[in-house]
């Protein structure tokens, strides 16, 4: 297991990356975002970076149309 200041780090890290994204993609496994994942979704909305996403059946599919899986993080 991480310590804490490692799992810090790495979460800015991953903020740095997006910065330098010219947009993010989100590999959707099993429906399921984790809460991270959904910081750092939050994240790239907010620096205006387009967000795509693979689902399990291998389609691409903008942020808009999978609104729905994401606003049910946290409730599994």
């Amino acid at each position: 297991m991480l310590g804490q200041d490692v799992a810090d780090r790495l979460d800015e890290l991953h903020l740095r990356k997006i910065d330098l994204a010219d947009e993010v993609f989100i590999l959707n496994v099993g429906g399921y975002i984790g809460e991270s994942t959904r910081k750092e979704i939050e994240y790239a909305q907010r620096q205006g970076k387009p967000i795509k996403y693979l689902s399990d059946g291998g389609d691409i599919v903008e942020h808009d149309e999978i609104r729905s899986i994401i606003e049910g993080v946290g409730e599994r």
